[in-house]
């Protein structure tokens, strides 16, 4: 089988993850299958929600150059306490760019098949404040 990337993520999926990303606990238990098939069209989040996390998670948005095949980035900032490089992920809106961007920094480009009870939480190494 072939390992799900984040930045291939679409539809029902990019739902599913973005939600396993923010920690939401209301499907605990419920299969990707059995979650895609009740899915609607659309994201189940919209600007008033991912603004906060934009501002929250530090990402910052660009628009690259024209002949990209992807017209949005979204990148993030790592964390060096965990070794984590910066998250760049693309997406044909912005909307979708970030909400991958973000689903990477915390399941990493390729996503796990089996999935933890919770996303990654950063703790930071002692003495440091963040």
């Amino acid at each position: 089988m072939k390992p799900l990337k984040a930045s291939e993520l679409e539809g029902a999926a990019l739902d599913y993850w973005m939600l396993r990303a923010m920690g939401d606990t209301d499907f605990e238990g419920i299969s990707f299958e059995d979650f895609t098939a009740g899915w609607t069209t659309g994201f189940f989040c919209g600007w008033a929600e991912i603004g906060p996390l934009i501002e929250r998670e530090q990402i910052s948005l660009l628009r690259p150059d024209a002949g990209h095949t992807q017209p949005w980035l979204a990148s993030g900032y790592g964390h060096p306490y965990v070794g984590r490089p910066d998250i760049q992920q693309f997406g044909p809106t912005p909307l979708v760019a970030v909400m991958r961007c973000y689903i990477a920094s915390k399941f990493r480009e390729d996503l796990p098949q089996h999935l933890p009870d919770r996303p990654e939480q950063h703790q930071p190494a002692e003495g440091d404040q963040g």
